[in-house]
């Protein structure tokens, strides 16, 4: 897949389709239209659009159209974190988590796992 990134609108959609799919066009975009403020063109074309990257896959008929993922929910946030890093933290995953750390925007339980999987790691080596 080229750039799996989507944008913030297009992943609404794709969060439909991580939770249950395959999903009908209008199923689909009913759900997503009950958490947004979005008109049914503007999840028409974000449908479009998923599909013409290769996020989605589109089976069917025209009306009756079933919308599946094709990007997984694990390689969609792989994706993102390499791209945040590469962006803003000049490619270190290190970097990264240190500044969420810093920031405090972890709760115990994540500083727990966080612990857990950086012991579990140093015996790995």
């Amino acid at each position: 897949m080229p750039n799996p990134l989507v944008t913030d609108s297009e992943l609404e959609l794709l969060k439909e389709l991580w939770k249950e799919s395959p999903l009908s066009g209008p199923e689909l975009i009913a759900r997503t239209l009950a958490r947004t403020a979005w008109d049914e063109s503007t999840a028409k074309t974000l449908l479009t659009r998923l599909v013409t990257k290769g996020v989605i896959s589109r089976k069917g008929k025209r009306r009756s159209y079933q919308y599946s993922p094709l990007l997984t929910k694990d390689a969609y946030q792989r994706e993102a974190a390499a791209h945040l890093a590469a962006q803003a933290f000049d490619n270190s995953a290190a970097e990264l988590v240190t500044f969420f750390v810093r920031q405090r925007n972890l709760s115990a339980s994540d500083l727990a796992e966080l612990r857990k999987m950086l012991e579990e790691f140093d015996v790995d080596e």
